[in-house]
């Protein structure tokens, strides 16, 4: 949906036979188009995709030539070349809470229920976890968990290392911990309902943290298991 967006001169399923029919001579395929922004959408089911990218990149810098494919071990066989120099990761964040307004959402309710993310900013979103779930309303638990998600998602989207959670044997736990510094760390607890907070697992943290204490970490493309 995201490479559909672009508006571009030439888009090439290469899951189609004639994509690849298209693609095998690449220098004159290029050359044909003179200038432009041509996008190879699932790239990685040609034979040799890094051949193709990089000849795009050294012999047509007129072309802006977007490639998405899967990152699936299965496929990194194919990529004999690194690419060094050529490419760039680009890591997309989710759609934060205060910028649904923006595409139609009304609440922070209908945000957690039903999501709203458009088409072109399809991914990891709490309107997921309510279809899966068969939800058509939320119960007091249910905004708890989902808040959390959206928490994460505003702290993913922040450049921070080193996010984390805590828990003890005891199950009292900490939903988020930032390293803030030496020796210093934020604890982060999150709540639909303000009346509902407790301070007892910020104590029981702050004893761990003087003797021993273990942080799990998130990574950076991983969500609440909600």
């Amino acid at each position: 949906m995201l490479a559909q967006s672009l508006g571009a001169e030439v888009f090439l399923n290469c899951d189609l036979p004639s994509s690849a029919e298209r693609l095998r001579d690449p220098e004159s395929f290029f050359r044909s188009l003179g200038k432009g922004l041509v996008v190879l959408d699932e790239v990685h089911q040609l034979p040799d995709p890094s051949r193709i990218r990089k000849i795009a990149a050294d012999a047509f810098p007129e072309l802006r030539v977007p490639a998405t494919g899967s990152s699936t071990l299965a496929a990194t066989h194919k990529f004999r070349d690194s690419l060094t120099g050529r490419k760039r990761a680009v890591e997309r964040v989710p759609v934060l809470a205060e910028e649904t307004g923006s595409f139609g959402v009304p609440d922070l309710e209908a945000r957690l229920l039903r999501g709203g993310l458009p088409p072109a900013l399809l991914g990891s979103d709490a309107g997921f976890v309510s279809c899966a779930r068969g939800w058509d309303s939320l119960r007091p638990e249910d905004r708890g968990m989902l808040w959390e998600h959206l928490v994460l998602d505003t702290l993913v989207s922040l450049p921070l290392a080193n996010l984390s959670y805590w828990r003890d044997k005891q199950r009292p736990e900490i939903d988020f911990v930032l390293p803030t510094g030496r020796g210093a760390v934020d604890a982060i607890e999150c709540k639909w309902n303000v009346d509902a907070f407790e301070t007892r697992n910020l104590p029981a943290f702050r004893a761990r943290c003087t003797s021993t204490h273990q942080l799990f970490g998130f990574p950076r493309t991983q969500k609440l298991a909600v």
